[in-house]
């Protein structure tokens, strides 16, 4: 979701269909999948 805020990213993720029968603590998977992207994008900076 390049180009997007983190809160995008988040509100865009809580309302993925099905996420609360795919992750039992939808909140914490939505917080780990944004700090993981957001790790990622840090360590592909120039």
């Amino acid at each position: 979701m390049e180009g997007q805020s983190p809160s995008q990213v988040k509100a865009a993720l809580r309302t993925s269909p099905g996420l609360a029968e795919r992750h039992p603590d939808a909140e914490q998977y939505v917080k780990e999948a944004v700090k993981n992207a957001d790790q990622a994008l840090d360590a592909s900076a120039p």
